[in-house]
């Protein structure tokens, strides 16, 4: 367990951007709930006139609820509610477009702010990812820039069949700063990462599904109604995840299972690369347009 944990200097470095990005006053929010009759949670990504873009106060938000998912897998037994998975989902039919970049401009230019945002975002994707649930990104609509590294820091993505992935960073001058550039490469190899980072390749699900990005693709709905629309999303996205077996095994061993697995592929190395991300993201902030040659 001592992989999982951080020192002290880089907490009181988190806490401090969480407190510049608290004083600054956004929309949106994320939710969760644990009322579902799967053992399997549901964050939900609320700003849906922005394509659910990430306001600060929904980073806020996600870090609250990934200690509470923290607090819940350490209460669990003898708890109510028993969890082996956790479904990260967009509201409105679109799953994430990234950090709200109009608000960025405005409140986060400085290199002071896009320090501070890289650094809570590449911290709490890494708690996210290292929960003791299987974690599932429900690509619905379409994800890009940092909604592609909220993404890949999920164990399992579903991507929606008429969904696109794309890494828009590079025509905003920029490179992944939340994790998702280390993570990418890991996924896909470094060829196809280039593709992506750097020629900002868009990805359509089953291009995504062919080179590894995705788990898996759900079929669209039709209906007039978006929010009927979502919840047979989540709908299809949970018999996905219950056709994998997450669901039939006891909650404890589950659980286990996937603390061994972060534990392997968690070291030092995966410390050093997503600091040198951090690094480097700092360098090319803040976001710009760059027209193409």
């Amino acid at each position: 367990l001592a992989c999982f944990s951080t020192s002290s200097a880089i907490n009181n470095d988190v806490d401090s951007a969480s407190e510049f990005l608290r004083s600054i006053p956004a929309s949106g929010g994320i939710t969760l709930d644990i009322s579902s009759s799967h053992k399997c949670a549901i964050l939900t990504l609320h700003n849906p006139s922005r394509r659910n873009a990430l306001t600060p106060s929904m980073m806020i938000d996600l870090a609250t609820h990934i200690q509470d998912l923290e607090n819940i897998c350490i209460k669990e037994n003898g708890g109510k509610k028993e969890f082996v998975a956790l479904l990260l989902r967009g509201e409105g039919g679109y799953f994430c477009s990234g950090a709200d970049l109009l608000l960025a401009r405005q409140r986060l230019a400085s290199p002071e702010g896009g320090a501070a945002m890289s650094l809570f975002m590449s911290h709490w994707t890494t708690r996210l990812r290292r929960l003791p649930l299987i974690s599932v990104a429900g690509i619905n609509g379409g994800v890009v820039g940092g909604g592609t590294e909220l993404a890949s820091a999920c164990d399992h993505r579903l991507m929606e069949d008429k969904a696109v992935w794309r890494c828009v960073h590079v025509s905003h001058g920029l490179v992944p700063g939340w994790g998702g550039g280390v993570r990418m490469t890991r996924l896909v190899g470094r060829s196809a990462a280039l593709k992506l980072l750097a020629g900002g390749l868009g990805v359509d699900a089953k291009e995504a599904f062919g080179m590894g990005l995705v788990d898996g693709i759900v079929n669209a709905t039709n209906s007039s109604e978006t929010l009927a629309d979502d919840e047979n999303f989540t709908d299809e996205c949970l018999c996905w995840i219950e056709k994998q077996g997450y669901f039939q095994w006891d909650t404890k061993a589950v659980q286990a299972a996937k603390q061994v697995v972060s534990s392997a592929a968690c070291d030092d190395k995966e410390e050093i690369a997503l600091q040198r991300e951090r690094n480097i993201f700092c360098k090319v902030w803040p976001p710009r347009t760059i027209t193409k040659n």
